[in-house]
């Protein structure tokens, strides 16, 4: 590379990273971090993404698809973090498959924890100086799964940035689209100040419910809300997460669920309960501990049937 020594990209390596190294990391312009012992891949592929060539190959569109719960426990994080494992393994002929996955719960980073990677994301030097978030800034704040799939997350305090700036979160989701082929957005079920941006970002957003009535009243609930609040600028979508094939004519069935959803209704993910669970208590994806399984199979057909 023909540039200036200040101007060379720097990769830093190492055991962990703190606030305070993140801090010396932005004074010295560091262009990105990995935690040692780094994987050969890894890093050929971040030493590629700053000498600078771009993950997104040039004139690609970026895709952008965000989850959210109907209600407490639906599993919308779950199926975030599958859905961004499958989209970041999709092999597709002349597209990356480089993939995002941006959890915007700034209290809690449960996506970090269901991934075991910690979040790198320092909201405090972003918020009091948003002018400083640049793509630079974003490889520092990136952690990283595989060569493939990235994590942006932050772990504040409870309640610490409940009201951060919409044009901060549009910033750095901007920065995320120009870098990754796939951008997968794990939402606080709550209604934020910055949630109309995301969703009118977001080419889809799967609202993640449950087939009880309650779920399905919530569900359809926040489909006709967001209908209001944006008309046809957003298209939502309804998952119904954790199915269990009825053996008897009890519960609700697949007939009255599409009575009350209609066209909202995306798709049914098969209950996989105990898979699920091993797998967040390992911090792994489902397809880890067994390929073929119920969640990775009918969320592929949710996400591409139509791609």
């Amino acid at each position: 590379i023909e540039a200036k020594p200040e101007e060379v990209p720097v990769v830093v390596v190492s055991p962990s990273i703190d606030e305070e190294m993140v801090r010396l990391f932005l004074r010295l312009r560091v262009a990105d971090w990995l935690r040692k012992p780094a994987d050969p891949q890894e890093l050929v592929q971040v030493c590629r993404r700053v000498v600078p060539t771009d993950e997104k190959p040039a004139g690609q569109a970026t895709r952008c698809i965000s989850f959210t719960g109907a209600h407490g426990g639906a599993g919308a994080t779950t199926l975030a973090v599958n859905a961004a494992i499958l989209m970041s393994e999709r092999k597709r002929k002349e597209k990356s498959s480089a993939t995002c996955l941006v959890d915007l719960d700034f209290s809690t980073g449960m996506c970090g924890e269901y991934l075991d990677v910690p979040p790198s994301m320092v909201l405090a030097d972003i918020v009091p100086n948003p002018d400083r978030m640049d793509d630079q800034l974003l490889g520092i704040m990136l952690a990283h799964y595989s060569p493939k799939l990235s994590l942006l997350a932050s772990h504040a305090k409870l309640g610490e940035y409940a009201d951060i700036d919409p044009v901060i979160v549009a910033r750095f989701l901007d920065l995320v689209a120009t870098r990754f082929a796939n951008v997968v957005i794990d939402m606080p079920r709550n209604w934020t100040s910055w949630t109309e941006s995301i969703l009118l970002g977001s080419q889809t957003c799967y609202i993640v419910t449950e087939l009880t009535v309650p779920g399905l009243r919530a569900a359809r609930r926040m489909v006709t809300e967001i209908h209001e609040r944006l008309g046809d600028d957003a298209d939502p979508k309804v998952i119904i997460n954790k199915n269990r094939r009825r053996w008897f004519k009890t519960g609700i069935s697949a007939k009255e669920a599409e009575q009350v959803l209609g066209d909202a209704l995306a798709g049914y993910v098969g209950d996989e309960t105990k898979l699920v669970r091993e797998a967040i208590d390992r911090g792994v994806p489902v397809s880890e501990l067994k390929r073929r399984n119920k969640v990775s199979r009918d969320l592929e057909k949710i996400l591409f049937s139509s791609k």
